[in-house]
């Protein structure tokens, strides 16, 4: 493979006056031109052919910064004529495309302003006096830098690895580095009769009994996992999981229940999982499994309020546009359970929380709404979010009513903080966004790409964010930056959206085909949007993945893209392009991950 990394010498160090600038061209000094220097360490120099290391040393400058990294070949390079703008393609050379072949990049600065920067590039080889070529390319620039580019045939291997297969391998790698069972091992540990929780102990000497409840996508194996790791140690157990997310427990009742909307299955495990909490005593460990789509499945509407009504409330907010803290400080003042009230009912006894994240930001009164936190929302808040995005008047009359009360004083308060009931309380976050994130990063690297996460706080409308990502993708390819292809751009956190049409779909692929629309053309381009739970909205797919020819594939199968676009129909649409991603449920939970990959 190729060297890379940036190569100064300590003779630029020692006789740079700290000005910047190099000699003016106008004053027909000799070119500050340092194309290489045969002083490089050994593991460079075995990288490079022959040819460049018989350089004469009239060439060097100390000035000029060296930089050797790997490129691909796949991508055509130009020899530019002594900073002129005509671009004649190189001609063919013995060395092109054969391992150790070296282009060479000369590039600066025209200007005082660092505006108007130019790269010019030179195959090794071709022509003969490329060397002379590029020193005179030197005299062009007041700032020069000159790069050398190492390649080899493992790494054009590499770059010709399929963008889409690429991706689909970095998505499974992020998700299995935040599988349940592997976050929990992480943290969660058994030391004789002391159990480690992060940096915590607790002697189990002193615990009369352990419950473990959970809810959430990822609870099913979060409880597997507890349960590994504790055995018989384990008295009751009750944890409520999505559709399809059900995993084999021995000591622990899981139970699947409705998401995102609630459904009776979940309101009477909730009801079964609040008797339990409710039966601890001081000595007692309750052990707490959160994962996101725990608001959803534990329903426990307030006194006064149905299912039905918390169902329509949910949908309405749901299709608002609500980001998920609003969402959530509606639901906390609608539930016996939420916003810290978990912990007001286990009280006395201890509680460890275990939290997988969804959450941007990871707020942990937002996961889940917050079950075990303080909540820092009032009813006063609650009302507001209804107001300010129109449905005030569209929520049951059940639920204004309680709200109101609530908001009067005539209904106690969620916990807040400083509250005594938290005096016990442990929360720990064991994998979020983040995690996912490092994962593909570090995945995309082994497959030959430079990586790059841009955020893990990634918020917005799906298909503003969208039009943001194939710009992103856009800049990427034409102007290489951030970084060069072969390059990977990772970004993680969640969007959301404003449903205005009647169509099918979710915000991962709304943003997918959003995007698709911004990158249509562009060749050796994939983006990729993706929920971690493998369920992207009411929908059996978990993203979409997108390239410059999905918009072609949509009007070759009679749909316009942008019509179901604005239809929110983005399900259709993918469809039609063989673009959407399947993942089937995944276990897991950690909101969402966007990826650009440039081959």
């Amino acid at each position: 493979m190729g060297i890379h990394g940036e190569v100064r010498c300590p003779e630029a160090e020692e006789h740079h006056d700290g000005g910047g600038l190099l000699p003016h061209p106008g004053k027909r000094e000799e070119p500050p031109v340092r194309l290489l220097r045969l002083k490089l360490p050994e593991a460079i120099q075995r990288s490079l052919p022959a040819l460049v290391l018989h350089l004469s040393q009239d060439l060097l400058d100390p000035l000029c910064p060296l930089a050797v990294e790997p490129r691909p070949f796949n991508r055509p390079l130009y020899l530019v004529l002594g900073g002129s703008e005509d671009r004649v393609p190189c001609g063919e050379s013995p060395h092109q495309g054969l391992k150790g072949t070296v282009p060479v990049e000369i590039g600066g600065v025209l200007g005082k302003n660092g505006a108007y920067e130019q790269r010019e590039e030179i195959l090794a080889g071709s022509p003969p006096n490329w060397t002379e070529m590029a020193a005179e390319s030197g005299r062009h620039f007041l700032h020069l830098r000159a790069k050398v580019h190492v390649g080899s045939l493992e790494e054009v291997s590499e770059m010709g690895k399929d963008p889409r297969k690429a991706a689909r391998e970095i998505i499974d790698a992020a998700i299995d580095a935040v599988r349940p069972e592997e976050c929990i091992r992480r943290v969660f540990r058994l030391e004789g009769e002391v159990l480690c929780v992060g940096d915590a102990r607790f002697d189990l000497r002193e615990v009369k009994r352990i419950y473990v409840v959970g809810f959430g996508k990822a609870s099913a194996g979060m409880a597997r996992a507890v349960e590994e790791i504790l055995g018989a140690r384990v008295a009751k157990g009750v944890v409520i999981t999505a559709e399809g997310y059900r995993i084999p427990t021995e000591r622990i009742r899981v139970h699947e229940a409705g998401h995102p909307l609630p459904d009776r299955r979940g309101l009477a495990a909730s009801c079964e999982l609040l008797s339990l909490v409710a039966e601890a005593e001081r000595e007692d460990l309750v052990i707490v499994l959160i994962s996101g789509g725990g608001s959803a499945l534990l329903p426990a509407p307030a006194e006064g309020i149905t299912l039905e009504d918390l169902v329509v409330t949910n949908e309405l907010l749901l299709r608002s546009g609500a980001v998920i803290q609003e969402i959530n400080a509606v639901r906390k003042h609608l539930s016996r359970a939420k916003g810290g009230q978990l912990a007001r009912l286990a009280q006395p006894a201890r509680v460890v929380a275990l939290i997988l994240s969804d959450v941007v930001g990871d707020p942990l009164d937002s996961i889940a709404s917050g079950p075990t936190v303080p909540d820092p929302t009032t009813f006063a808040d609650a009302v507001e979010v209804l107001r300010r995005y129109g449905i005030w008047g569209q929520v049951p009359p059940s639920v204004r009513r309680h709200l109101e009360r609530g908001a009067a004083g005539e209904i106690p308060e969620t916990p807040k903080p400083g509250d005594p009931c938290f005096a016990r309380v442990l929360n720990l976050i064991v994998g979020s966004g983040r995690h996912a994130a490092e994962a593909a990063l570090k995945k995309g690297e082994e497959l030959g790409f430079r990586g790059f996460i841009l955020t893990t706080t990634l918020e917005g409308e799906a298909r503003e964010v969208g039009r943001v990502v194939a710009a992103v993708a856009r800049e990427l390819r034409r102007c290489e930056r951030p970084i060069s292809p072969p390059a990977l751009l990772v970004l993680a956190g969640e969007t959301t959206v404003t449903v205005k049409g009647r169509g099918k779909g979710g915000r991962n692929q709304e943003l997918a085909l959003s995007a698709a629309l911004g990158i249509e053309g562009l060749r050796d381009v994939v983006v990729a949007s993706v929920g971690t739970d493998g369920r992207d909205g009411p929908t059996d797919a978990a993203g979409g993945i997108v390239d410059g020819g999905t918009t072609g594939r949509i009007r070759a199968a009679g749909h316009d893209p942008r019509v179901l676009l604005s239809d929110n129909d983005s399900y259709r649409a993918l469809a039609a392009a063989g673009d959407l991603l399947v993942t089937g449920p995944t276990g897991t939970n950690v909101a969402d991950l966007v990826l650009v990959l440039a081959a």
